[in-house]
């Protein structure tokens, strides 16, 4: 099995995030505003497929959602990260 190493320059275009911990199998980003949170992990699972796990909710309400979507490989998971930002941004996180 191919490993592939997480490094920073491969979440070098995410700005103003939190990357709360990072290995070689795991990513922890966290985009907060005033009110708000969105977590992401991106994580491989027991059969070596890439994970985005999405968790957000209101700091101040209960409101929460999560979503799991699977990738391809971890290309995929990173260009996915990088539309999530976009929508980040758009809404006022970044």
């Amino acid at each position: 099995m191919k490993r592939i190493k997480i490094r920073n320059n491969d979440i070098s275009y995410f700005d103003k995030i939190m990357v709360i911990y990072m290995t070689e199998k795991e990513l922890h980003l966290r985009w907060e505003t005033e009110t708000k949170y969105y977590n992401i992990f991106l994580t491989k699972d027991l059969f070596g497929e890439w994970i985005l796990d999405r968790h957000w909710g209101g700091k101040i309400d209960r409101r929460r959602g999560d979503t799991v979507t699977c990738c391809n490989s971890y290309r995929d998971a990173l260009k996915k990260l990088k539309k999530l930002r976009t929508v980040r941004k758009k809404r006022g996180y970044i």
